[in-house]
């Protein structure tokens, strides 16, 4: 009788030597294809690290250039703030040139009325001490001791236009030192 067929093959536990060379060339075979894929991982490492290199190299240049325009970019502000600052300068300086020159008119302006009005003022004076003394010359309004009361009254002439002459020579002085004054207080304007 023939034994029953299996789907299990035996085998001899000693294996022939062809096995033996079968399981040491695919083992050998493993290795080599071990080591091809750890050399093949390496040349990757180093291409990647290569590839990273460069990328590092050009974001570093791309920075400086993007640093180096930023600077020169920020030049340009300052030189353009500064010509602005030049012409904002130029034009307070010119304004307040004008507003000077207004102010020393207007102050001139000011003076010459003063001096009219102190002209007519002393002119309406002078007017009444001449009717005033033509009238005591004629005698009117004397009763006696016109020789006393002529030269009494010549005496106060005298005083009164050397009075007015006083008053004169003071507002001519005042008006001088308020003269002087704002010539001062235009030339410290003029310079700040």
């Amino acid at each position: 009788m023939t034994p029953p067929k299996s789907d299990v093959v035996v085998t001899n536990p000693d294996p022939t030597v062809a096995v033996k060379e079968a399981l040491e060339l695919a083992i050998k075979n493993l290795d080599d294809k071990i080591d091809r894929r750890f050399q093949g991982i390496e040349q990757a490492t180093a291409l990647a690290r290569d590839e990273q290199k460069e990328k590092l190299i050009a974001l570093k240049e791309t920075l400086q250039n993007a640093a180096a325009e930023k600077a020169s970019s920020n030049k340009d502000l300052v030189e353009k703030l500064e010509k602005a600052n030049q012409v904002a300068l130029t034009a307070a300086l010119q304004t307040q040139k004008e507003s000077a020159a207004k102010s020393e008119l207007s102050m001139a302006d000011l003076l010459k009325q003063l001096q009219v009005s102190f002209e007519t003022a002393n002119k309406a004076t002078n007017e009444k001490i001449d009717r005033l003394t033509s009238r005591l010359d004629t005698g009117e309004g004397r009763t006696g001791g016109a020789v006393d009361n002529r030269q009494i009254s010549r005496l106060d002439l005298q005083d009164s236009r050397q009075s007015a002459d006083s008053t004169r020579n003071f507002i001519l002085a005042l008006i001088g030192t308020v003269l002087v004054a704002t010539g001062i207080i235009v030339t410290v304007l003029l310079r700040k």
